[in-house]
């Protein structure tokens, strides 16, 4: 399960000059416009220690509700796949399989954000907005995200989502930078129907 959080943890914003409140970007309309999603990045995951860094990129697919395709392209290959109430995740250089129930003990990642159909007006995701030059610093209610995260932050420019960060309980700290963030793209829904390889080592944990 800890590889699976590795796609799952982003960086903490560590220092926030302190400007004007943003208010202009409306966040919950951003998130209800969001029937399907395309996106390619680059990630860099830095320990505790500074010197401890490891970069890497990958492409995102998803498709409301509860459809993902997290497809780690380097420094490692693996793959995540959400489709319906299954969860896979596919390490290439182990050659293994971890299969389980996509259930709300999953639903604690930032990811979760996208998967939901439509927020309310007055869903209670935000907990400041910053504008710096700009760009939007939008730091989130973390009370669903509290036994992986210390803090979720988006940083949005030009309305589109620019960078994610967080920081996780371990003090590890990732920053992933959209190279592509296309929203409302053509996906099907057969493109989430991930066969394992037969080669691998399968870990069933779903409930019978």
């Amino acid at each position: 399960m800890k590889n699976i959080q590795f796609f799952l943890i982003f960086l903490y914003l560590l220092v926030i000059p302190k400007t004007s409140l943003g208010n202009d970007f409306n966040v919950i309309e951003f998130f209800n416009r969001i029937d399907t999603l395309h996106a390619e990045f680059t990630q860099k995951n830095k320990g505790v220690s500074a010197s401890s860094i490891i970069q890497g990129s990958g492409e995102i697919f998803l498709k409301k509700p509860n459809k993902l395709i997290w497809d780690m392209h380097e420094p490692f290959k693996k793959i995540m796949v959400i489709n319906g109430s299954t969860m896979i995740f596919y390490d290439e250089d182990l050659n293994q399989a971890l299969i389980s129930d996509y259930i709300e003990d999953n639903k604690s990642s930032w990811i979760s954000l996208f998967m939901k159909g439509k927020y309310n007006d007055d869903a209670k995701l935000i907990k400041e907005q910053t504008l710096i030059d700009d760009q939007y610093y939008v730091s989130f209610m973390i009370d669903d995200f509290r036994d992986q995260y210390k803090s979720v932050v988006f940083v949005f420019q030009n309305e589109r989502l620019h960078i994610v960060k967080l920081e996780d309980l371990s003090s590890e700290v990732v920053e992933i930078e959209f190279t592509k963030f296309e929203i409302n793209p053509t996906i099907k829904k057969t493109l989430f129907n991930y066969t394992v390889p037969q080669s691998a080592d399968v870990i069933d944990q779903r409930r019978e």
